[in-house]
């Protein structure tokens, strides 16, 4: 090796190669770390995203149905005589009275009638879908003005979609 003059100094091609190659591992780190940060956010933003669209319709069914005083499923597009709302899942959007309450991730709803202490309970299955982010929740409400025997169109237990039928109430 040559002996460098007093006062001046410099790198070796080594020391330079060597730098360069730790240099760009701390870039490829930081580039993995932005990656896995940002990836991570957008499928948690999703998941809330499913999550949420999922608990509001939960909280206006359960809100709707506890005080309703009659409730009927329709198969396809026919209407009861009167009535003063009704939830229809419309691709994949959660409607009530023909407005979306909820955007398109809503895979399905499913509903049925139960029996507790001679009184009915609407039991209700809520399932929604965004690319690979899934969620479900279950819930019922007891029907407060509602006996069993006033709920004709339902076969108890039976459990009937959103996605075929057309649920009414009225108050």
């Amino acid at each position: 090796m040559k002996k460098l003059p007093a006062g001046e100094s410099g790198f070796t091609l080594v020391e330079l190669v060597i730098a360069v190659a730790l240099m760009g591992f701390v870039i490829l780190l930081a580039y993995l770390l932005y990656f896995f940060g940002t990836r991570s956010f957008d499928l948690g933003t999703a998941q809330a995203h499913v999550q949420q669209s999922a608990r509001l319709a939960d909280e206006v069914l359960r809100n709707e149905l506890r005080n309703a005083d009659f409730l009927t499923l329709v198969a396809g597009g026919g209407e009861p005589e009167s009535f003063t709302g009704s939830f229809r899942l419309i691709n994949g959007c959660f409607n009530q009275n023909s407005r979306p309450i909820t955007d398109d991730v809503i895979a399905d709803v499913e509903v049925w009638i139960r029996e507790e202490s001679a009184c009915a309970v609407l039991a209700f299955r809520i399932k929604s879908v965004d690319g690979a982010q899934e969620y479900s929740i279950t819930n019922e409400v007891l029907l407060n003005n509602i006996s069993l025997q006033d709920l004709t169109s339902f076969a108890l237990n039976q459990v009937y979609s959103l996605n075929d039928y057309a649920l009414y109430y009225g108050k």
